[in-house]
């Protein structure tokens, strides 16, 4: 018995494409002056992964947000929802956005359509990244340990919110930024 392909087979992505998609999401990134966090807005994301829709592209974050409550996850410090003002409605009008971390950009990437060429490029793109960040925050937290004189077995460490000076959580990061509540008006970019 042989199988025979219904579905045409895609070749690899082409490097002009795979250039132009990295290049867009570096530019994308927002970074928080004082603290260095990074983040996306969920409009420009929404664009790049080729959503048409905004509410085709809210039913992706919606199961990003489940997958990251299914995670254990604090959803506040992945998802700030802002609004930003539609200066092309007459009157203003208030357009709900999303700060995003690069966790978030991750799940987001995850749970959207895979067979969009840039969805399956922001799936290894944000994947690599957060490993990467992973990889960073590990060895800063390991150098941490050696500047205090105290070198501890990974298994033993014990780090604390606030115990070497972290500002808190990204949420609160990137409310400090906008010196804002949550629900902030975002001018537009």
């Amino acid at each position: 018995m042989s199988l025979v392909r219904t579905t045409p087979r895609t070749g690899p992505m082409k490097r002009q494409l795979i250039t132009k998609l990295h290049a867009t999401l570096e530019k994308l990134v927002h970074k928080e002056t004082a603290t260095g966090t990074e983040f996306w807005l969920a409009r420009d994301l929404q664009e790049v992964l080729g959503y048409v829709r905004w509410s085709n592209f809210e039913k992706v974050i919606q199961k990003a947000i489940v997958a990251c409550e299914r995670a254990t996850n604090d959803v506040e410090d992945h998802f700030l929802p802002v609004d930003k003002i539609d200066e092309l409605a007459k009157p203003s009008a208030n357009v709900r956005d999303y700060a995003l971390t690069r966790y978030a950009c991750y799940l987001i990437a995850q749970n959207a359509h895979s067979s969009k060429e840039a969805v399956a490029f922001a799936q290894t793109y944000f994947a690599l990244q957060t490993r990467r960040q992973e990889i960073i925050e590990s060895r800063l937290a390991d150098q941490e340990r050696v500047d205090a004189g105290g070198v501890e077995r990974r298994g033993e460490a014990r780090v604390v919110a606030g115990e070497h000076g972290d500002p808190g959580s990204v949420v609160a990061q990137l409310l400090h930024r906008c010196n804002a509540e949550p629900r902030h008006v975002i001018p537009p970019s």
